[in-house]
């Protein structure tokens, strides 16, 4: 049989519907992708030249108007969508509609201002501001900002974060890798840019320009209060203290003793000043967590609660794999050191590990270490970092708090 010789069909070519404005983006497939991201094969862009990061709408190839976000060539995420249809044309609207509503999540339905100062006040894609994040301490807003949209109006956000009660101070940060991706540069922060802030009884001086993310790890205020809770009288362990969130917590309950290991030395002398300041008794350990767990096992030392929260391992879903082995190792050590009966809180922030993998990788660990886990509560951040439904990203943190046999 005479084989058919294979023909190469041209894409059809997406013409601009009569009457859309140059600058407006065109969505090449036939209908809106789930979430808020469109990435670039999906797109036609201006026919004039508009600067990344511009403010544009996008329409249907029928001439439809379907949202308005932030338009970036360079990226594969190319569009942000921050609004539909309805999505107010001028930025600083547009801003200003989608401020209030997160603002009024915090102070008037989570009512945070009553147990703290600081909180998270826009969560990205959770509060539909896609690519920004902003964390308030005390008078001060720290904004990170993951699209290049948000670096081309920094002067608006500005103003509007500036809007805030209580705010009197923007500081902006960028990640570095968001940075690369997106193909923006920002000037590094003011050094020594620091602010104290008060969470259920506990002052902590924040340093805003060298701390992790922006300064504390406020998605875990509700699992540092859930550990307070439990360490009365018990020995407790904190694994990648940074601040000493979970240290100070704990030895504010009444815990018998507090022991908490870091490996970044500056971070360490934050959380020493900061149990100075409480007028607390923790015992700080400069270490690498994986020698040091192998030293305390060599030692018999055993904990009543061990708090295990690393940095994050996995940017995307390509580092998963050695990730998962990285979690395995280092909980199959801190589950060797805690005491029969005992409980042990195990946390990821990496966001591209999915919560099953997670679990699977510490009943992997718990076969490792001979232990028997029970996994008591599984948690995420807290709620002033809200899950977006249509960007499950959004829901980046998992915590299980175990009893160990």
């Amino acid at each position: 049989m005479r084989q058919t010789r294979p023909t190469h069909r041209p894409p059809e070519e997406v013409q601009f519907p009569a009457g859309m404005p140059p600058e407006g983006v065109l969505l090449r497939v036939p209908r809106m992708p789930e979430g808020q991201w469109v990435y670039r094969k999906m797109l036609r862009t201006p026919r004039i030249t508009v600067q990344n990061g511009s403010y544009l709408p996008l329409y249907a190839k029928d001439g439809q108007l379907l949202a308005r976000g932030f338009l970036n060539r360079q990226s594969e995420l190319a569009f942000r969508i921050l609004g539909d249809a309805s999505a107010p044309a001028e930025f600083g609207a547009m801003l200003e509609q989608r401020l209030r509503p997160a603002w009024n999540l915090r102070h008037h339905v989570l009512r945070l201002h009553e147990r703290t100062d600081a909180w998270r006040v826009v969560h990205a894609e959770g509060d539909h501001l896609s690519g920004l994040v902003v964390d308030r301490y005390g008078a001060t807003c720290v904004a990170s900002l993951y699209s290049i949209g948000w670096v081309a109006h920094a002067e608006a956000l500005e103003r509007a974060l500036l809007g805030l009660p209580g705010v009197r101070r923007v500081l902006f940060r960028a990640d570095e890798r968001a940075a690369k991706l997106e193909g923006f540069s920002m000037p590094p922060m003011p050094a020594g840019a620091t602010e104290q802030v008060l969470e259920d009884g506990l002052r902590y001086e924040v340093d805003l320009s060298e701390g992790h993310k922006t300064g504390l790890f406020l998605d875990q205020r509700d699992h540092r209060r859930r550990c307070a809770s439990l360490a009365a009288g018990k020995r407790v362990l904190d694994i990648c203290t940074n601040a000493g969130g979970f240290a100070l917590s704990a030895a504010k309950a009444g815990a018998s003793s507090v022991t908490a290991i870091d490996l970044d030395e500056v971070a360490l002398a934050r959380a020493t000043a900061n149990a100075r300041r409480n007028k607390l008794q923790v015992e700080w350990i400069h270490s690498d967590l994986f020698p040091w767990l192998r030293s305390a096992r060599e030692r018999k030392l055993s904990y009543d609660l061990v708090i295990l929260d690393p940095a994050k391992l996995a940017r995307s879903r390509e580092e998963v794999p050695k990730a998962l082995d990285t979690y395995c190792d280092m909980n199959a050590l801190a589950l060797r050191v805690v005491a029969p009966g005992g409980l042990f809180l195990t946390c990821s922030c990496s966001g591209s590990v999915r919560e099953d993998e997670f679990l699977n990788m510490l009943r992997h660990a718990a076969n490792g270490a001979g232990r028997v886990v029970q996994v008591l509560e599984i948690g995420g951040a807290a709620p002033d970092h809200p899950m977006a439904l249509d960007v499950p990203e959004t829901r980046y943190l998992k915590a299980a708090l175990c009893l160990v046999r």
